[in-house]
């Protein structure tokens, strides 16, 4: 539901920094942008820490997935429990969730939202002083069409993040953006790498 414009308490993350880059260079045109990145282990084991002290029943190590998320809708629709934020996969895939690579990140507080509660656990972390577990990496606008150039041709689009005809023909908009752009007309742009 969360794909298709639902309000949840679920925020879209992705385990790849391409398609993460994408998202967040896509629609901003005139102004500088930035991905956000998070320690996942650092985040599923402070939210296991901070659940077993509220409540020996819940278990996130659960390796039954269905049964793990059947716990989690059980505590998101029965408990308020502030400062805790989990990361969990999907049982059910489809399409665009397995084309993003995607994963949730869910707040278990009814009263207050998800950054809120994500700055609580990292202030609340002593550990989290020494080793950033949050990061903000700024792309200047400048970059942004060379980006878009190369994640193209990593076939990383909106045609391939969104299988059908709608993400192919809002791919194509952009696609027409970056051909025309003056300044990177000649082709000549960023090489984007990975590093381990």
């Amino acid at each position: 539901m969360q794909h298709h414009g639902a309000p949840t308490r679920l925020l879209d993350w992705t385990s790849s920094p391409y398609v993460g880059l994408y998202f967040a260079i896509e629609k901003a045109q005139a102004s500088d942008c930035c991905v956000w990145a998070i320690d996942s282990r650092w985040l599923l084991q402070r939210a296991r820490k901070l659940l077993r002290s509220e409540d020996q029943s819940i278990r996130l190590h659960s390796s039954n997935l269905r049964l793990r998320n059947k716990r989690l809708n059980d505590q998101l629709f029965s408990t308020d429990i502030s400062h805790v934020v989990i990361p969990f996969d999907p049982t059910r895939m489809n399409e665009r969730v397995a084309a993003q690579q995607g994963l949730f990140l869910c707040t278990l507080s009814k009263s207050s939202d998800l950054s809120y509660n994500l700055l609580q656990m990292i202030r609340e972390d002593p550990e989290s002083a020494n080793n950033p577990v949050l990061q903000r990496i700024i792309i200047r606008s400048e970059c942004r069409i060379p980006f878009l150039r190369e994640l193209n041709r990593m076939n990383i689009n909106r045609a391939t993040l969104f299988p059908g005809l709608d993400g192919f023909a809002r791919s194509l908009g952009l696609s027409l953006e970056a051909d025309l752009d003056p300044e990177f007309a000649t082709g000549q742009g960023v090489t984007l790498t990975a590093t381990p």
